[in-house]
């Protein structure tokens, strides 16, 4: 935040999480952004609060085709023989995918 203004505004915006994240975690979050934690504050917007809405968001739909980055040679077995369009990670994306041994599905529509 290069501004007093700006704090006020996106704490404003966290305290209307309450709702959802409960008192003490708004408040353990404002106090990072008055300490200028921001890692840890971004840390918690997004395994707490974007995550999972976004977890609850995709339960509804379905995909062609799901990938693990958990077994990487069955995402190839998976692909082979398909013609599919899709969106590729970023290098970083899929460092991060397979370090943490996260689940990712990608959205495919054939050709």
């Amino acid at each position: 935040m290069d501004t007093p203004e700006q704090q006020v505004e996106v704490e404003s915006i966290l305290r209307s999480l309450t709702r959802c994240l409960g008192h003490e975690k708004v408040n353990q979050m404002c106090s990072l952004l008055a300490k200028r934690n921001l890692c840890d504050l971004v840390r918690i917007l997004l395994l707490e609060y974007y995550d999972p809405r976004y977890t609850r968001s995709m339960s509804s739909s379905t995909f062609a085709l799901e990938l693990s980055a958990e077994d990487i040679p069955q995402g190839v077995a998976s692909l082979t023989g398909r013609s599919y369009f899709f969106f590729f990670l970023t290098s970083s994306l899929l460092a991060f995918a397979l370090r943490n041994s996260a689940k990712f599905r990608f959205i495919f529509g054939s050709l």
